[in-house]
C-alpha cells in the first residue's frame, strides 16, 4: 500500500492553506506555504507511490510530450490540476490549486476521491 494517499496530502493542502505539492521520486511530499517550500514529515517517496497516485486518476484530460495532466474536485471544496512527468513512467507529481474549470459535483463522492 501506498505511503502517500491523495485524501491524506489533499487534506494537508487543505489545512496548511498550502497552493502547490511536489513529490518526487526518491524526496519526502514538499508542500508550497506562502513563499516558503515545507517537507511533510513522511519518508521519500518511491516509484510505486507515484504509480498508484497517478493511476488513481483514472484518464487524463490531456497529454503533452513526456507528461500528462488532470483536473478534478476534492469533493466540493477545492479544485486541483495534477500534472505527472515522465509519464508513464512517472518521477514527479505536481498538484496545484486551479481555478474550477467546472461546477463542483452535485453530489461530492466524498473528500477523499480525486476522480469526481
Amino acid at each position: 500500500m501506498a505511503k502517500i494517499r491523495w485524501d491524506r496530502l489533499l487534506e494537508t493542502c487543505l489545512k496548511r492553506n498550502a497552493a502547490v505539492a511536489l513529490l518526487i521520486v526518491g524526496s519526502p511530499p514538499i508542500i508550497l506555504v506562502g513563499d516558503a517550500w515545507r517537507p511533510l514529515q513522511v519518508s521519500p517517496v518511491e516509484r510505486e507511490d507515484v504509480a498508484m497516485l497517478v493511476a488513481q486518476l483514472g484518464e487524463p484530460d490531456g497529454r503533452g510530450e513526456g507528461h500528462t495532466y488532470r483536473f478534478f474536485w476534492y469533493g466540493n471544496v477545492a479544485f486541483y490540476h495534477v500534472m505527472a512527468f515522465g509519464y508513464p513512467d512517472t518521477t514527479a507529481v505536481v498538484v496545484s490549486r486551479a481555478k474550477p474549470s467546472r461546477p463542483p459535483p452535485a453530489e461530492p463522492s466524498g473528500r477523499n476521491s480525486p476522480t469526481n
